[in-house]
This record gives C-alpha cells, sequence and structure tokens, in this order.
C-alpha cells in the first residue's frame, strides 16, 4: 500500500468510535465561540434572488425522472428566476425554528449538527449575469443572493462557450471544515464529506424541476477548481479556509437526461482555466469564529485526498424501471424537498409494508436518466446492512442489501459461516436482499448507535458500508467520493421517507466496526460510513416553525 493510502486507512482508524472510546473531539463545547452558519463576501455587488411565488411544476417521480418535467413542459430558460428557484430548492432555507430566546434555521439540504459547512459558488456567462457581464459568484442563503467576487464580458467567455456546447452555467461545491470541528472535532473531515453529498442530490433534484441536470466536471484536479474559483486568491482567515471539493455544470437534461450529458465535457481546458486564474477576484470572506482549534489530523486527511487530474468518467448505469413509480404521492416534488426534516426522536410503534420497503431501498440503486446519481461522481461502491425491527411480512434480523451485485461473493466470502445469507423471497430479479440473521437487534441497533433511542425506534436502520480498502489503494482521494455517495443516498432516504409519511434521520455517531463485527467482517475490504433510519416522528411541542425567508419579506423582499 503506498504512502498516501496510508495515511487515509491511519485517519479511518483513528476516527473511529469505539464502544468505551470515542473519537477525538472538544469535549465541552464552546457556544461563544461557535462559528456562524452562514458565509458572506463583504465589499461586493449583491445580486438580489427572486424568490419563488409558485412553486415549479412537477411530481415527485419527476425528481428523479429527467423525462418527467423536461420532455414534458420543456426546460426552464436560465434566468435570475430560474436560477433562484434552483438555489431555493436545493440549498436555500426551507423554515425557522425558535424555541425561548433561541432561532435557527433549517435548509433543504441536510447537514451533520446543522452546522452546514457547505458552500457554493457559480460561474454565471454574460446572458445570465447582472447587465452585460457575466462573474464568479458567491450564493448566500440567508439572504437569497449572489455576492460577486469576479467579473467578465461576453469576449472573456467565448472560449468557455466554445468547449461547453450545451448551454448552462458552472456550479462549485466548498467546505469549511471548522464549522464541523468545532463540534465534532477529528471526524469532522467525515461529516463534512457527507454533507457534500447531501447537497448534490438535493441540487440534483432541483434541476430536474427546472428539466436541468447536474453534471460533475469530474476530470478536474482540486488546484484546478480552486484557481478557476478565485479561492487560491482569497485572504482567508486562519483555520477559516473553503476547500474546493467539486465544479459541475448546470444545463438542459433533454430526451431523458442521457443525450445532452454525454456532449458535456469532464474537464475545462488549461488555456481557460488560465483565463480565470487571471481575473480580478474580489470580496472578504466574513469571519466566523473568534478563536479556532485546529485538528490536525482533519487537515491532514484533506491534504491526503486532494484530485489531481485524472481521466473524464461517463458512468453507465442501468436503464430498468423502479418497483414503485411513486405516481401516486400526492405532494409535489417541490413541497417534499421543503418538508424535509430530520427526526428527533421516534414513537417506536411505526410499522411499514415489505413492499414499501422494498421500494424505499430500490430508490437507491442508480438508474440510467435518472437524478441523483447521473451527476456521474463515482460508481457503486455503497451498500446497505440493514436491522430490521418492524417491517411486515418480514422476519426482523439483519439484512444485507447489495446496490450492486458483482460484490456478492467478495461479501459473502468474508462474513462468518453461521450467516444465512437467504435470498428474500417475492422481490424483482435484480433486487438483491438478503437475510443474514434472524434476531431482534432493537437494543443493538440502539446500542451500536451510540445509545440513541432513534436507531431503535424506527421499523428500521441502515448501516451504509462502503468497498473501502480497494477503492482506497487504487485512488485515495476517492475516501471523499465514498462519503459522499452515501450521502447523496442520505438526501434519497429522507425524501422518500417524507414521500411515504414518515420522517428520516442521519446518524453520523456509531460505533465503527461493531456491526461488521458481528457478521466476522474483520479485514479492511468494508468500513462504516453513514447510518440512516426512519420512523414516525414525536414533535417537540416546545418548537415553534416560521416561514423561511419571513426575515426578508419584512425587508420587503419578494
Amino acid at each position: 500500500m503506498g504512502k498516501i493510502a496510508m495515511g487515509v486507512v491511519d485517519y479511518h482508524e483513528r476516527t473511529k468510535h469505539w464502544p468505551k472510546k470515542f473519537a477525538a473531539g472538544p469535549g465541552e463545547l464552546d457556544f461563544n465561540n461557535q462559528p456562524l452558519p452562514f458565509s458572506s463576501y463583504q465589499h461586493v455587488p449583491v445580486t438580489e434572488l427572486p424568490l419563488i411565488k409558485e412553486a415549479p411544476e412537477g411530481s415527485y417521480s419527476d425528481l428523479y425522472d429527467r423525462g418527467g418535467k423536461g420532455k414534458d413542459n420543456g426546460a426552464q430558460s436560465f434566468t435570475k428566476e430560474s436560477i433562484g428557484a434552483f438555489l431555493e430548492l436545493s440549498l436555500g432555507l426551507s423554515a425557522w425554528k425558535s424555541l425561548e430566546d433561541s432561532s435557527w434555521a433549517l435548509r433543504c439540504n441536510p447537514s451533520s449538527g446543522n452546522l452546514h459547512p457547505t458552500e457554493a459558488h457559480l460561474i454565471l456567462p454574460p446572458m445570465i449575469g447582472e447587465g452585460d457581464a457575466g462573474g464568479v459568484y458567491h450564493y448566500n442563503p440567508y439572504g437569497h443572493q449572489l455576492e460577486e467576487r469576479a467579473s467578465f464580458d461576453a469576449a472573456f467567455y467565448e472560449p468557455v462557450a466554445e468547449e461547453f456546447k450545451t448551454p448552462g452555467f458552472f456550479i462549485g461545491l466548498t467546505s469549511i471544515y471548522w464549522r464541523e470541528a468545532w463540534k465534532y472535532g477529528e471526524r469532522a473531515f467525515r461529516y463534512s464529506n457527507l454533507d457534500i453529498g447531501h447537497a448534490l442530490a438535493a441540487l440534483s433534484f432541483s434541476a430536474s424541476l427546472n428539466g436541468w441536470q447536474v453534471t460533475a466536471l469530474n476530470k478536474l484536479s482540486h488546484d484546478d477548481i480552486d484557481r478557476v474559483l478565485g479561492l487560491d486568491k482569497v485572504a482567508w482567515e486562519e483555520g477559516e479556509h473553503e476547500e474546493s471539493e467539486i465544479l459541475c455544470y448546470v444545463h438542459e437534461a433533454g430526451a431523458l437526461g442521457v443525450s445532452v450529458a454525454k456532449e458535456v465535457p469532464r474537464d475545462i481546458s488549461p488555456a481557460v482555466i488560465e483565463s480565470f486564474s487571471g481575473l480580478d477576484f474580489y470580496g472578504v470572506p466574513q469571519r466566523l469564529s473568534a478563536e479556532h482549534v485546529k485538528w490536525d489530523a482533519v487537515y491532514e486527511v484533506i491534504d491526503t485526498t486532494r484530485k489531481p487530474t485524472t481521466m473524464g468518467q461517463w458512468i453507465p448505469f442501468k436503464d430498468t424501471a423502479y418497483i414503485n413509480d411513486r405516481k401516486s404521492v400526492e405532494k409535489s416534488g417541490a413541497d417534499i424537498i421543503k418538508q424535509r426534516r430530520s427526526a428527533q426522536a421516534y414513537d417506536g410503534k411505526a410499522e411499514i409494508s415489505k413492499e414499501e420497503f422494498f421500494a424505499i431501498l430500490d430508490r437507491t440503486v442508480p438508474r440510467k436518466g435518472n437524478a441523483p446519481f447521473d451527476i456521474g461522481v463515482s460508481k457503486v461502491r455503497v451498500h446497505f446492512f440493514i436491522m430490521v425491527h418492524n417491517v411486515t411480512g418480514l422476519e426482523p434480523g439483519i439484512y444485507c442489501f447489495l446496490r450492486d451485485e458483482k460484490v456478492l461473493e467478495e461479501v459473502q466470502k468474508r462474513t462468518d459461516f453461521g450467516i444465512l445469507w437467504e435470498r428474500v423471497k417475492e422481490t424483482p430479479k435484480d433486487f438483491h436482499l438478503y437475510l443474514l440473521d434472524k434476531k431482534d437487534f432493537r437494543e443493538l441497533s440502539k446500542k451500536f448507535a451510540c445509545n440513541q433511542d432513534i436507531a431503535s425506534d424506527g421499523p428500521f436502520a441502515i448501516s451504509m458500508v462502503a468497498q473501502f480498502m480497494e477503492t482506497i489503494e487504487r485512488s485515495p482521494y476517492r475516501y471523499r467520493d465514498l462519503y459522499w455517495e452515501a450521502g447523496m443516498i442520505g438526501q434519497i432516504l429522507y425524501l422518500e421517507a417524507e414521500a411515504v409519511g414518515l420522517r428520516g434521520t442521519g446518524i453520523g455517531c456509531f460505533q465503527d466496526d461493531s456491526i461488521l463485527a458481528i457478521l466476522n467482517i474483520m479485514d479492511n475490504y468494508l468500513q462504516n460510513f453513514y447510518w440512516f433510519t426512519v420512523g414516525k416522528p414525536v414533535e417537540d411541542e416546545r418548537i415553534s416553525t416560521n416561514p423561511p425567508y419571513l426575515h426578508l419579506k419584512a425587508q420587503g423582499r419578494s
């Protein structure tokens, strides 16, 4: 194993939670030093984006199917209104919550601890920008506004338009790791990259409502992205820099979202990158905290996993129908997005049918021409161990759901001889769900999830495991991709839970090796990356809810 890959393995091992020992963290939280949840670039021109007056058309199933909205009604043109709606329904606010003297915002994209390390930057062509100019902008979700960081004219953008013949614009995601490190210490890298996955799925789903598609420029290096977005020119406060993660191109989806996406380049030429590097970038990021604690392990793995320039990838997926087309979901796609929440507690009584359970799992399997995985981040590397508690028609126990059947033999040979590996009956041919052990796993589920009741009080809890070692040995930078894939799955599960009248919760605190140990998986082929549970929420009646942009409407915004 190479030195870089070993650095990733060391970080993952170092940041595991164990039954009697947690990964290094701050202990008591210094709330007086909590990072501001919203970033703003000071002393720059600001473009206020219109708030949605009428939610975009499109059913819940249209969030996935690129042929739905785009084919039936045509893609929306790229305007301030449509881009504003795209951002509002992906990275924007969904509600304000209040308890006594405290209030906090919720967003359409979930985040570990509601800390939101993810930031977004857009490159808009002259026809989309203010006036005759295009530019590079930071999106501020609190003000639902674009903060201009650089400006360029039509002549500057011509070489870009020649490379990207399909009309569209760019959006890049970055992470401020300090936001998560403030609360979670050394595990901040894990949670921040899960949030990138959440955000990528949120962008992909929101794009569908406009008849658009988001395509990852997966050939670019992190250094390339820094130069294009001007991140290498910013005078950052120590500990508060934005780490580039991914740059994407947003374009019309076309028929079934396939033909157009294939024509989109997966990189930007060196000449165009150099031209962006020559722009005059301006703006000073607002300071987020008075003081910082530097968690060396986090910044070491950031450096270790920075992506080099690679081959661009077009990732094909199977062209198969979903088990349930979700046409019966009455609420619109936009409504489901806006009502997404993380449950804090479940009633412990909810059950779902095995058919509904199968349909939820099935939504996490990539399809040709379907959001969110057609964004093109990576092939399938994440699978599920599921503790089934209360699914009618299924015995309580631990199950394995393989999102790609090719790994069946590799996983089987690593488990204990006593594991059943019984294929669950009455499932479609390409649905790979196996019963491993018949047992009530409620107490163990709770125990493995840091003694959180929410892991045992729903119909099921999912442990997402990734093909870790083979991925890291080949491409250490794909450590981030594994979290992104898990985060994208998490956003699907959040929306699926809402669609069936339940609520989801992502769980970041879990004993990493416990569920693997009971199956006798002792090597690093699979590693635990994310937990997720679904159930009927118990609402805290003390907490009040207000509309997301009440503060802007009070200022006369519309």
